[in-house]
């Protein structure tokens, strides 16, 4: 085929949006088109929660709307050469499972994780393990993936390292300030969950603030209300801040946002979190970094990436300015990968998609029957579930 290939990314949520607006360009520049077709029951038409990266989609190609109910048939409509899963989910599994069965030309399907995962990798690798190009973030990734092949019968000859698309562009901070000045604490709405660890992490914030009034302390939020992130908050920080405040009023050094964070980050002399991917931009940038570990290492925070990265650090040790020194620089090859090195390889089989019309779908017998396993077993939790409830309720 000729060297310009048609590409419709599909998806959902901010996240994903972004690795669109990331990449785009650069198939864009090497001849490509792109379009982009949106899930609107994650949430809506208002998906993109950065009001810039929906103008800058919008630069670059056009823009139409799905459910995953007419999903596979907006894919079909679009007539494109490849199909970029910019989503999770069974649906990537359902699109390529009707091409499947259908028969006919097929485009070629990628799907890629929209950073640090967090729920268990098995899950994520099951939605994707169908898609003809896998696309992961780190080394240690595509060895769990493969470790997930190889248990289950599957083939990983469709796994690609490409590095987090995030990290595209990104250079190492000129200088970061030796003293503490600005502190930036990235929030996740569901790490930590509960709302007993989510009140001892507002009063961590409160008390380090009133403990060092002349840093700034920026605590950075999701959007206001939750409902454009694949994971809405059960307790809001913000809220919780205030309540652990005295007086109910924030400390003056002490200021919550909502907007990008990229400003926030780029002179930030510290960045605390659990296991946000805004925290592998921050390591890649120089700046100094600090994973909170008092909640535990759990596979449900995503933070298991960081374990052992020689980041580690404690309310206690933060509040003391007993600081991590730096990544280990093993780990540190390991996790954290920049994605420019692979893309004219990645590009190069989106121009050969052609070879891809006719071929059967790579793990299609695996994905059908692990797939069916899963319905059997959501149906008899279900049935436990009535039958516990029937005897609690009566």
């Amino acid at each position: 085929m000729s060297r310009k290939p048609k590409i419709l990314f599909v998806i959902s949520y901010d996240a994903y949006a972004d690795i669109a607006a990331r990449l785009a360009p650069v198939f864009l520049s090497k001849g490509a088109s792109v379009q982009y077709l949106f899930l609107e029951r994650d949430s809506g038409r208002d998906i993109v929660v950065n009001g810039t990266l929906t103008k800058a989609l919008r630069k670059t190609g056009g823009f139409s709307y799905a459910s995953d109910g007419n999903l596979a048939a907006s894919v079909r409509a679009a007539a494109c050469d490849v199909v970029f899963f910019c989503c999770s989910g069974r649906r990537i599994w359902n699109v390529t499972r009707e091409f499947e069965q259908s028969g006919g030309d097929r485009p070629l399907f990628v799907s890629c994780f929209a950073g640090v995962t967090l729920y268990r990798q098995d899950v994520g690798f099951s939605h994707r393990v169908a898609s003809d190009i896998v696309l992961f973030n780190s080394k240690n990734n595509v060895r769990d993936y493969k470790k997930f092949c190889k248990k289950h019968g599957a083939s990983d000859e469709n796994a690609f390292l490409l590095g987090f698309p995030s990290l595209m562009g990104v250079q190492p901070r000129a200088e970061v300030s030796p003293s503490l000045r600005t502190i930036l604490f990235i929030d996740q709405n569901v790490v930590p969950y509960s709302k007993g660890d989510r009140t001892a992490l507002s009063r961590f914030l409160v008390d380090y603030a009133l403990a060092w009034p002349d840093r700034e302390l920026i605590v950075q939020c999701r959007d206001h209300s939750g409902h454009n992130s694949a994971h809405p908050p059960k307790y809001q920080l913000p809220k919780l801040l205030l309540s652990s405040s005295p007086g109910g009023v924030l400390p003056r050094n002490l200021v919550v946002k909502y907007d990008a964070p990229q400003e926030a980050l780029g002179r930030c002399d510290l960045c605390l979190g659990f296991a946000s991917t805004l925290l592998i931009n921050a390591v890649s940038r120089k700046i100094p970094t600090a994973i909170i570990a008092d909640f535990g290492w759990k596979a449900s925070f995503g933070n298991l990436l960081f374990q052992g990265s020689g980041l580690e650090a404690t309310f206690d040790g933060i509040r003391n300015d007993v600081l991590p020194t730096g990544p280990d620089p093993e780990w540190l090859d390991a996790n954290i990968n920049k994605p420019e090195a692979a893309l004219d390889d990645l590009f190069e089989i989106f121009v050969n998609a052609a070879a891809y019309k006719r071929r059967p779908i790579l793990n299609a017998c695996f994905a059908e029957k692990y797939w069916s396993g899963y319905n059997i077993k959501r149906r008899v939790r279900f049935f436990l579930r009535k039958v516990r409830n029937l005897f609690v309720g009566g």
